[in-house]
């Protein structure tokens, strides 16, 4: 009877075993790709596939060739300037490239990724590739600051072309690390940066360049050539060259007294606040956010508008007019003042398909018998129903 029960328990036991899930790395046992909408600080995003060549090129270059070329270095599968081959299950540092003052100083709230672009932290990553889908696959390991997540990085064809798609998805442990995630403006820059370098390469290959304009977009405004250490700056020249500018203005006026031309009209109650914060971005109207914020200069103020804007377009907002405020959520702990309200966020529905947020690092408080935002917001969040 004992022999039977011990077989039976063997039994079991091989075939539980024999159920789980295999390794991504025998290495690195701890990888998964377990990652669930309804846990906290759930992030997922999509890049726009990115036209790398023409399948019908000079050179005939196929998709198994540009991945190849993909993977023949580490900072054309993630944001950094290692050089090294990218090796399925190997664990790498990533060192940061160079960032725009402009997104550095969007990451005060985010202390543990700013350190890192600042070279403070590390960011190790392990590399998975999967040859079949001619795809890499970056793996967060413990101590980097959006850990724990993956993007993908898969070579795909798509109308004739041959095209880079980048997903991204995890449970971040930290939501500083989440906000970065849901941080679009920043997520795109990030990886257009590593696009612009591999698209280079493969024209290089081509020996084309000068040939397609959009490769020489990828080149800076002044003229200086691609390198590995500083990210391909078209597109910030491009995108956001007045938005630097405007950085850059506001820190010279950043000690100056109010000219007294700026209107405050903020609200009675934290509630109204949030109300009209929302309707102003319902509205598109950027007078009426710029006047219920307490200490930015209108470039800025405009800029973060703009921001959040693109956040919910990004996110799947298209039809403004249901967009609703819901409540406003916040800590009564602020050292602050008795009418300061800390960490400060508008929670809003979009119809019946999602709610979301927008704001969480900042606080609102009394000016003058109104109720203020003290700066203006840059990010959303979205939630599924």
């Amino acid at each position: 009877m004992r022999k039977l029960f011990l077989f039976i328990s063997l039994l079991f036991c091989l075939t539980i075993c024999s159920a789980q899930k295999p390794w991504i790395c025998v290495t690195y046992p701890i990888l998964h790709n377990d990652y669930y909408e309804n846990e906290q600080y759930y992030h997922s995003y999509i890049v726009s596939e990115v036209v790398i060549c023409p399948v019908d090129n000079k050179k005939g270059l196929t998709v198994d060739d540009v991945f190849n070329i993909m993977i023949s270095n580490i900072s054309f599968v993630a944001p950094t300037i290692n050089q090294e081959k990218v090796i399925s299950c190997n664990k790498v540092i990533l060192v940061p490239p160079v960032f725009p003052d402009i997104f550095l100083e969007s990451l005060d709230s985010a202390k543990e990724v700013k350190d890192w672009i600042l070279g403070k932290v590390s960011a190790p990553i392990v590399t998975y590739i999967n040859n079949e889908e001619h795809s890499v696959t970056n793996y967060t390991l413990e101590g980097h600051p959006l850990h724990d997540g993956k993007v993908t990085r898969t070579v795909v064809v798509v109308d004739g072309n041959i095209k880079i798609k980048t997903v991204g998805i995890g449970n971040n442990k930290t939501w500083r690390g989440w906000k970065v995630n849901s941080f679009i403006p920043l997520i795109k820059y990030l990886w257009k940066s590593v696009d612009n370098k591999l698209k280079a390469e493969v024209e290089r290959k081509l020996n084309v360049a000068g040939e397609d304009k959009t490769s020489q977009d990828s080149l800076a405004a002044d003229g200086s050539k691609n390198n590995e250490i500083i990210h391909d700056a078209v597109w910030v020249e491009t995108e956001n060259k007045k938005r630097i500018a405007q950085m850059e203005k506001q820190r010279a006026d950043a000690n100056k007294p109010t000219s007294g031309k700026k209107v405050f009209s903020g609200c009675k109650t934290p509630d109204e606040l949030g109300k009209k914060l929302v309707l102003a971005i319902k509205t598109n109207n950027k007078n009426m956010w710029y006047d219920c914020i307490l200490s930015e200069p209108r470039g800025r103020t405009d800029t973060c508008f703009e921001w959040v804007r693109q956040c919910l377009s990004a996110h799947g907002v298209s039809d403004w007019k249901l967009l609703t405020f819901s409540r406003i959520t916040y800590s009564n702990t602020s050292t602050m003042g008795e009418k300061t309200y800390g960490f400060f966020s508008i929670e809003f529905d979009y119809g019946n398909k999602f709610w979301g947020t927008f704001g969480s690092s900042n606080y609102a408080l009394v000016y003058k018998d109104q109720f203020m935002l003290h700066h203006g917001y840059a990010d959303c969040a979205v939630r599924r129903r």
